[in-house]
């Protein structure tokens, strides 16, 4: 079975930990190949039990990237977002503009007509898009 290559946007947010060490679980399971992650601008300013700076030990062994690096990747499959609402569409538009399957938090945004564009346009394009 090909593993899935996945990468996380967003590091601050307060589910963030929690999705990394998931990812980490089934990478070791040999599903998917965690690639790495990134901090991103939205994520500062969060209480300090939700920050990065917070949480580091649940990011070791795990590869720190920018998003550029991340979305530039042409052998990555997917990515999970893991940021404030207010960013998660925008990084989500850009990794569907890449045609990366795509696992972001609830609610999926804060703008309806932003996530409309990333569910309605891009899920026509042969992209898993995964909202939980």
């Amino acid at each position: 079975m090909k593993r899935i290559k996945i990468a996380q946007i967003g590091a601050g947010h307060d589910h963030a930990p929690a999705a990394i060490q998931t990812l980490k679980l089934l990478d070791k399971a040999g599903i998917y190949e965690l690639v790495g992650y990134c901090v991103v601008p939205e994520d500062s300013g969060n209480l300090p039990e939700n920050s990065y700076e917070g949480n580091k030990a649940a990011y070791e062994d795990v590869k720190q990237m920018t998003v550029e690096e991340i979305l530039s990747n042409k052998e990555l499959d997917a990515v999970a977002i893991e940021t404030e609402d207010r960013a998660l569409t925008k990084y989500a538009l850009m990794a569907a503009e890449k045609g990366l399957h795509i696992q972001m938090d609830k609610p999926g945004g804060i703008d309806g007509d932003e996530f409309e564009t990333v569910t309605v346009n891009y899920g026509n394009h042969n992209i898993n898009i995964s909202v939980l």
